[in-house]
């Protein structure tokens, strides 16, 4: 399990180049997917009978693909994946890229307050943005 406040997605990418080149694949595919849509109504993801995801299936294709992910890993590398986790991702990553409120819009919170649990800095960022003001 990762440590507290690290990120599982920073875990990801910055393991090994192998690790982002896959990553990267990945996100270039789901682009690749959702630019083929032209704004189509309806769910992205769908079962086999059409039906839109739920969370129990969501978490359970998250928890096939970790375990596929976790197959050739040492015990303190592996990676643990959520719904939950992938929404803070997905906050931190948009507040980091075009801010907190854009990040606060998308959560669909009314208040600031909750929005700072999900764009917390892991301490990785927190020692970088310190080394670069020495």
């Amino acid at each position: 399990m990762p440590a507290r406040g690290t990120s599982v997605a920073w875990k990801i990418t910055h393991r090994a180049r192998r690790d982002r080149a896959k990553w990267s694949r990945s996100c270039k595919l789901a682009g690749n997917c959702c630019a083929d849509r032209d704004d189509q109504p309806g769910p992205l993801f769908t079962t086999r009978t059409g039906e839109r995801l739920d969370r129990v299936q969501v978490f359970k294709i998250l928890q096939r693909v970790a375990a596929q992910a976790n197959t050739h890993r040492p015990a303190g590398e592996r990676i643990e994946v959520s719904p939950h986790v992938l929404r803070h991702t997905f906050l931190r990553k948009l507040a980091e890229e075009k801010g907190v409120h854009y990040a606060k819009e998308a959560s669909g919170h009314r208040s600031d307050r909750y929005i700072w649990r999900y764009v917390k800095p892991d301490a990785q960022s927190l020692a970088d943005a310190v080394d670069k003001l020495a």
